[in-house]
């Protein structure tokens, strides 16, 4: 088991700090990366830093084929972001990893399930939101910010008041708010699976004498190896 981290504390000096990063960047930059807004700047989201309790030398390559396109993953070792506290990061990790993205055989802690009472996780993440400052150097935003960022952000979609209002949109302002949308994970806790990615938000009407929620598309791909080769159905 790994000692555990103080949780009110960002445990300087006994973490080792490491950019995450993919090359090549094609298909997995996004033209609208999330932003929060603080203090009058914005701090756009570019990824995420790993903390490690040991340091990570002599890794192997990892390399994942996505899109037809070979990519590396590239651990990149920096000086290490005080704002934050382990605490926080567990929050986050927890909210992220589990609920939204529903990862429940990723361990991080080790194969005996005695070490999860005493021992900590042997890598924390933490998300990136960057501004860069005119000398050339990135300020980091802090922990505190992110998650106030996600706990304003957990609200409707399209609230039950709005709605009658929304479908009154002229075609154009309705456009522009779906696109907006489009790309953003939308979540509903208790569902299977929880949360999904909107392609698409469609307005129209079935039953003109119910006024019913615009829809959420999501365009998934099947991946090949769960695909019959001979039937395209």
């Amino acid at each position: 088991p790994v000692k555990q981290c103080r949780p009110m504390s960002n445990n300087a000096g006994k973490l080792f700090h490491y950019r995450i990063t993919v090359s090549p960047p094609t298909n997995f930059l996004t033209d609208r990366p999330t932003v929060i807004e603080y203090d009058d700047h914005e701090y756009l989201f570019e990824g995420f830093s790993l903390f490690s309790h040991t340091p990570l030398t002599n890794i192997p390559l990892c390399r994942v084929i996505r899109f037809n396109i070979d990519y590396t993953i590239h651990f990149i070792e920096e000086m290490t972001p005080e704002n934050y506290c382990v605490r926080g990061l567990e929050l986050f990790a927890s909210y992220l990893f589990r609920d939204i993205l529903e990862l429940y055989d990723w361990n991080l802690i080790g194969p005996d399930s005695d070490a999860e009472l005493s021992g900590c996780q042997r890598f924390h993440f933490m998300p990136r939101f960057v501004r860069f400052l005119p000398d050339g150097g990135k300020e980091v935003l802090s922990m505190h910010q992110v998650l106030l960022y996600l706990l304003r952000s957990s609200k409707a979609l399209v609230p039950e008041e709005e709605i009658a209002n929304m479908l009154q949109w002229e075609q154009l302002d309705w456009q522009k708010y779906a696109e907006e949308c489009k790309g953003m994970i939308v979540t509903n806790p208790g569902m299977k699976p929880s949360s999904v990615r909107i392609d698409q938000l469609d307005r129209e009407q079935f039953n003109p004498d119910v006024i019913t929620f615009p829809i959420i598309v999501h365009f998934g791909i099947r991946p090949a190896q769960l695909s019959y080769a001979g039937d395209p159905q």
